[in-house]
């Protein structure tokens, strides 16, 4: 542990702690917004039943959808079935993969949580995230699959799996809510802890990396380059990674042509190199998705196009794992392109132009 990390920890303890106390503090006032100063916590009922008339109303919709990953060691399938009326939301997740023999396997509560995600998204984000609007669900995910692994499986690197079941539901309900769905991500984020021992001197360091690729495109918008979905992480300078990592990195751009195409483009993913500066063996450990099957296009929309891992120009073969790096040593990746959204339109003989974007 480096100088001063207790330290950090103590203020990061703290300040959750006076955060908690203050949500206590400003209950009273959230629930009297709107005048009634004698609301106690246990009288919400009104404002449940205003969440889920919002959320739900007019809505009776049935949809299936599937979404492909690399997996571990074989390719996984996420299949999901949606039923929406005005009792709430039922999510089947039957006919998903069997669960992995790797640490990719997801525990049931993220399940539940990254399945309302995109619901949110589409319903009613502009609503804080309350009880009246998870109530509403009913998520099924057969224990012993991907999606709800059965006990002691592996699961901690689930998020490879989680950030994948918006895409499973958004395919659901394209035909019936193409207006509020978004094609496929080049998700999950990408994880690489390094670690390095210099045996000479007994000196060790380790740090951990997150790099995004590009965010799905929909109706209305091409996706954002470089943008972690659904997933909130966000990216670290190069010049901080250089201080606290003895790497220096070599280029970073845009990964070209990445994004599907469509009517509207995916977010383009991007391409990263850096060297290695430690006297003695960095052990990259590389938790990556979409090396083999792309974020997919929605509503006639392409694929993005896939991420690779090279190391001194040669590609890796397991993009998942551990790779050792020499002083001198470069390690390059590029992260998926999102998927397009809708089709997209040839050229226009009447008037010359190449496609039709809003």
């Amino acid at each position: 542990m480096v100088g001063g990390a207790g330290e950090e920890v103590d203020d990061d303890v703290a300040a959750g702690v006076g955060g908690d106390c203050g949500e206590v503090a400003d209950e009273g006032s959230v629930f009297g917004a709107g005048g009634g100063d004698d609301v106690e916590v246990g009288e919400d009922a009104d404002v449940v039943n205003f969440y889920v008339e919002d959320a739900l109303s007019g809505l009776i919709v049935f949809g299936f959808g599937e979404v492909e990953a690399d997996g571990w060691d074989t390719t996984i399938r996420i299949k999901a079935s949606v039923v929406v009326s005005a009792d709430g939301i039922t999510v089947d997740y039957s006919g998903s993969s069997p669960q992995s023999e790797f640490g990719i396997n997801e525990s049931y509560n993220h399940t539940f949580a990254y399945t309302l995600c995109p619901f949110k998204c589409m319903l009613c984000p502009e609503i804080p995230n309350n009880s009246g609007f998870t109530r509403l669900f009913t998520v099924i995910a057969p224990e012993g699959t991907i999606v709800n692994s059965r006990f002691p499986a592996a699961v901690g690197a689930r998020q490879l799996v989680g950030h994948l079941l918006q895409a499973a539901v958004f395919d659901a309900l394209a035909e019936v809510l193409p207006d509020r769905v978004q094609a496929d991500s080049g998700t999950p984020l990408w994880t690489m802890v390094l670690h390095g021992t210099e045996p000479a001197e007994g000196r060790t360091f380790s740090t951990i990396l997150f790099f995004n690729g590009g965010m799905g495109a929909m109706q209305g918008r091409d996706g954002y380059a470089c943008t972690s979905f659904p997933a909130n992480i966000s990216n670290t300078p190069l010049e901080v990674t250089e201080n606290i990592a003895p790497i220096l990195f070599l280029s970073k751009s845009l990964y070209a042509d990445s994004g599907g195409a469509g009517l509207h483009r995916g977010g383009a993913g991007q391409i990263i190199a850096f060297e290695s500066r430690w006297p003695g063996l960095i052990k990259a450990s590389l938790l990556t998705e979409r090396t083999r099957v792309p974020a997919k296009g929605l509503l006639g929309g392409g694929p993005g196009k896939i991420g690779y891992v090279m190391k001194n120009g040669a590609h890796v073969a397991q993009p998942k794992g551990i790779v050792e790096l020499g002083i001198g040593d470069v390690l390059e990746f590029a992260l998926p392109g999102g998927g397009g959204f809708g089709i997209e339109r040839g050229p226009d003989p009447a008037s010359g132009i190449e496609r039709e974007r809003q």
